[in-house]
């Protein structure tokens, strides 16, 4: 029995074990996850290596994990160029779907767009369209800037590499209105060589030129590793526009910073057509090894076609040979520019649908919100006739009440009108007394011969006459007596101290104890 109690002891004590070891072993997933993530973006290298650990235990990891550690997986490959897309493409789709369930906007738009991406490279590009259409959505709803700046980018390379470049440039615009919001001073640089090519491509040479120009005073703000081809491009733009002078400086100096196949292309027909034929055949055995067939078949026949403007005087073989090369590119990349172009038609239309849709729903809400408006309206237009009505009743009762007491209220307002009718009489008297003696004492009068009342009246005018001054002087002087007012009034109408005594009949030793409790009056007023 005993030993019975210590194997389920055992086993107890194992399971705690396995799941404290598995608990730690969770949050190690989430810590290498959290730590990979921070560095994706700038150091990629860097990202693979913090995921190495979980390689090989990817049974262990919960579903939140495993869509995470394939889309930092996915991330980090394809901006290493590591690992065949049709391999990464199975992990990435499943991070897609598990954001999508789960809700989570921001990382579902960020699985998107490494979906698409696996997309392009395996050259399914209108499958890649749709998903970065969708993306680009879903970036501007959740207000995520530099995902749809990634978009744009994007979309911008899609529509190029199928040879849309009138979409392309759409996209180009895009991403340079965005650029310019953030302030990303790189992005805008970037989205204008973007536009120089496209528009070169397109044979739209003022266009091309133009952008090409606005590269080159924004040069100082491109990355390191994006001056290289924007050199080469520029140099490109200004050996269409026939300028082989500015075309070779710019060639030049991409070279220096590392060889592009195009540009020893394009330095070679440069040669060709300065006669220096040997330079142009290293140039273009050199250009000819780029690994990529679709652009080796375009250097090669560019090489013919450099070939044949130097030799062929008539211009016969290079018309023949421009109709070969019209043909050929319009059977490779007629299917696929239908293909997107079919889509974008499509895309546009579904739009269109959509805020057909949505307007239809705003017109309807709005419908709905007048008639709620107008049922509240005429029920609140009900209660207001009703309560209207009552209001009324007691207004006729209090008429009623009211006339009875007419008689009462008629004789108490005729006292009234006589009592405000006397006061005005009184207030007139007063001030018309106060202004003849206002003018009495400018035509020489003095005080001597004036009653108290008609110097209040003499006051009650000046008040009037001089507001402003009265005013302030009430307000200056805690107390004040009629006598000092009267001083106050003699010294603004302009009299001197000896005049004030002769106008108030009194000493001048009266004056000056006057003017000192004016003086002590401040003092109090401002302690």
């Amino acid at each position: 029995m005993m030993n019975h109690s210590k194997n389920i002891l055992c086993l107890l004590a194992a399971a705690l074990l396995l799941a404290a070891v598995s608990c730690s072993r969770q949050k190690s997933f989430d810590r290498i996850l959290a730590e990979a993530d921070t560095v994706v973006e700038q150091q990629p290298d860097s990202a693979l290596r913090l995921l190495g650990p979980i390689v090989g235990n990817e049974a262990a990891l919960s579903s939140a994990q495993r869509a995470m550690y394939h889309l930092l997986l996915t991330q980090s490959k394809y901006r290493l160029f590591q690992d065949r897309p049709d391999s990464l493409l199975p992990l990435i789709a499943a991070s897609e779907t598990y954001y999508q369930t789960t809700h989570d906007l921001s990382l579902y738009c960020r699985s998107k767009y490494y979906h698409a991406m696996m997309l392009n490279e395996l050259k399914r590009h209108s499958e890649a369209i749709e998903k970065l259409m969708e993306g680009s959505k879903m970036a501007e709803q959740i207000g995520d800037t530099l995902q749809m700046a990634k978009y744009y980018e994007s979309i911008d390379a899609v529509y190029a590499s199928s040879q849309n470049y009138q979409l392309a440039i759409q996209a180009s615009k895009q991403l340079l209105n965005l650029s310019v919001m953030m302030n990303d001073k790189e992005r805008v640089v970037r989205a204008t060589a973007l536009l120089a090519s496209h528009f070169s491509k397109l044979g739209q040479r003022d266009s091309a030129l133009y952008y090409t120009n606005q590269i080159i005073a924004k040069f100082g703000n491109a990355k390191n590793e994006d001056k290289v081809w924007m050199l080469s491009n520029i140099g490109c733009v200004f050996l269409n526009n026939g300028d082989t002078l500015a075309a070779k400086k710019y060639l030049m100096e991409s070279l220096k910073i590392d060889t592009l196949y195009n540009a020893c292309a394009a330095l070679a027909s440069i040669s060709m057509y300065e006669k220096r034929m040997s330079d142009a055949d290293s140039l273009w055995e050199w250009a000819l090894k780029t690994p990529k067939a679709e652009l080796r078949l375009n250097m090669m026949n560019l090489r013919i076609k450099s070939y044949l403007e130097v030799v062929d005087r008539q211009g016969k073989l290079k018309r023949w040979f421009d109709d070969v090369l019209a043909l050929d590119d319009s059977l490779r990349i007629d299917s696929e520019s239908k293909m997107i172009a079919e889509f974008q038609f499509k895309y546009d239309q579904e739009s269109l649908k959509s805020r057909h849709r949505m307007i239809f729903i705003y017109l309807l809400l709005l419908i709905i919100a007048l008639i709620v408006v107008a049922a509240v309206l005429f029920l609140y237009n009900l209660y207001n006739v009703k309560s209207y009505d009552s209001e009324l009743r007691k207004q006729k009762s209090q008429i009623t009440a009211l006339e009875e007491q007419s008689e009462i209220s008629e004789k108490e307002k005729q006292k009234l009108v006589q009592s405000m009718k006397a006061q005005n009489e009184s207030t007139y008297y007063k001030l018309g007394r106060g202004k003849a003696i206002y003018e009495s004492i400018l035509d020489g009068g003095n005080f001597h011969t004036i009653s108290p009342k008609d110097e209040e009246c003499f006051i009650d005018y000046y008040s009037v006459l001089k507001y402003d001054s009265f005013n302030q002087w009430l307000s200056n002087y805690k107390k004040i007596s009629k006598r000092q007012l009267i001083y106050l009034i003699l010294v603004d109408m302009g009299y001197d101290d000896e005049k004030i005594s002769e106008l108030l009949c009194v000493s001048k030793a009266a004056i000056r104890m006057t003017k000192m409790r004016l003086r002590n009056q401040i003092k109090q007023f401002f302690m």
